[in-house]
């Protein structure tokens, strides 16, 4: 009679069903904040117009900020305005014709390079709870695995030990980025995303009778 130890490992691969869309809109006035933070917010307001799939765009802030923006020429610091910022992010069904009808929309009021993209799945939890019945069994398939070619049998669970990470310190949940190219005269916008990972592990000590 002894303790068998094993860990157990599950692995579930989904399609993101949801995009995030980020970046930053932004304003730049060479008089004062004031004249930056009004100039920003008719791109604000051209944002919240935005539509895709027929239905109006939800957005939510990340940040706003103003700031004295400046650039080194000649070796001096050279005033350029005051900047005025305005960080969001919006969630979409990560469908191809909605998010490239809402990328047409928004990227003119973007701030130069400030479009990011990230892919998720939407119930989380669901696909947690199937990767870790498929850690539970992978450890009871390899401990009936061993004690069979020990001559033992398979007893009672002594203990469970769980939120384990292998040595890697791999994640759980393996998020995905979106690929995409973007063309200046929006003209072409190709999205394609990857599969997100979802991982579990479980450590289980039985008895071997």
């Amino acid at each position: 009679m002894g303790i068998l130890k094993i860990k157990g490992a599950g692995r579930v691969c989904i399609m993101p069903d949801q995009v995030i869309i980020s970046g930053k809109l932004k304003a730049l006035s060479k008089n004062n904040y004031e004249e930056a933070v009004l100039k920003l917010s008719v791109k604000v307001n051209a944002m919240t117009e935005l539509s895709a799939g027929g239905e109006k765009v939800q957005y939510t802030t990340d940040s706003f900020s103003v700031d004295v923006e400046t650039e080194y020429t000649d070796s001096k610091r050279v005033f350029k305005g005051y900047a005025a910022t305005y960080r969001i992010s919006i969630t979409l069904k990560n469908d191809r014709e909605i998010i490239n009808e809402l990328l047409a929309q928004l990227i003119p009021l973007l701030d130069e390079d400030s479009l990011g993209m990230d892919s998720e799945i939407s119930n989380e939890e669901q696909y947690q709870k199937q990767a870790l019945e498929l850690a539970i069994a992978d450890a009871r398939q390899k401990a009936e695995i061993i004690c069979a070619a020990a001559g033992q049998k398979l007893g009672e669970i002594q203990r469970i030990f769980y939120n384990v990470r292998d040595t890697e310190g791999d994640d759980y949940i393996t998020s995905a980025k979106t690929e995409y190219m973007a063309s200046k005269s929006l003209e072409a916008i190709a999205i394609q995303s990857k599969e997100i990972e979802v991982r579990e592990q479980i450590v289980v000590e039985w008895n071997m009778i």
